[in-house]
């Protein structure tokens, strides 16, 4: 069995999405935003490992190395760059500011015989770093992402934890410790959905958490987002 924080997540909030794009592997659907905030990813990683904060150099080489890109319009491909540019644009002061020692980290670890595989957006001397990019900042770390942290905490040992959310329009930083308590329910969390996993029912959260089907990625494929049983 193999997760990662992001797939962990999807299957806490809808079992049945998680089914969809991790076992059937439909297609999601087209965001620009997630296009977008890849991207954002790439740049921010190239310049901590040059020092030159350029967005067109950027945009060209991630434009490159994902034929995806290639096929939107004009007028899509336009919409991304003028989202990723404004993003870029408002963290600048942010990211000269950090000291970062490692960027983009990739990882593997076994959790309660789970496989957890993913990557560390930035790691500082004292601190992991998360980017999330939004059109919509939350009011505090929301419950999915405490998760996400604390297994990057498992993983590096480090459990002081920044995650800056970025908009066009400006940049929050919320700033946490992990815990004891905290890495603890997620590893019950972890050992709980073994047994979605093992005995393979995926019900389809959905039905109780309709905002679950709002903003999922996969509901076009989903015969249960109108209540069809």
């Amino acid at each position: 069995m193999n997760l990662s924080p992001s797939s962990l997540n999807l299957l806490l909030t809808c079992p049945f999405a998680y089914k969809l794009k991790y076992i059937d592997r439909v297609q999601p659907k087209f965001n620009i935003n997630t296009i977008a905030g890849s991207a954002f990813h790439f740049a921010l990683s190239k310049y901590f490992k040059t020092n030159r904060y350029d967005f067109e150099s950027s945009w060209k080489e991630y434009r490159n190395y994902n034929p995806e890109v290639l096929s939107l319009s004009f007028n899509e491909e336009d919409k991304i760059k003028n989202n990723l540019f404004a993003m870029l644009k408002i963290y600048e002061p942010f990211a000269r500011d950090l000291k970062v020692i490692s960027s983009e980290e990739p990882f593997n670890i076994d959790i309660n015989d789970i496989g957890f595989k993913g990557i560390v957006d930035a790691i500082t001397e004292d601190s992991i770093i998360d980017f999330k990019t939004t059109n919509r900042i939350p009011s505090d770390i929301t419950s999915s992402h405490i998760i996400q942290t604390s297994i990057y905490s498992i993983l590096t040992g480090i459990d002081k934890v920044e995650l800056h959310y970025i908009s066009e329009k400006r940049v929050v930083i919320y700033k946490t410790q992990v815990s004891s308590e905290m890495k603890e329910k997620t590893l019950m969390l972890i050992e709980n959905v073994k047994d979605i996993l093992e005995n393979k029912i995926f019900l389809p959260n959905g039905l109780v958490h309709p905002y679950a089907c709002k903003y999922c990625s996969v509901s076009n494929f989903c015969y249960f987002v109108n209540g069809i049983s």
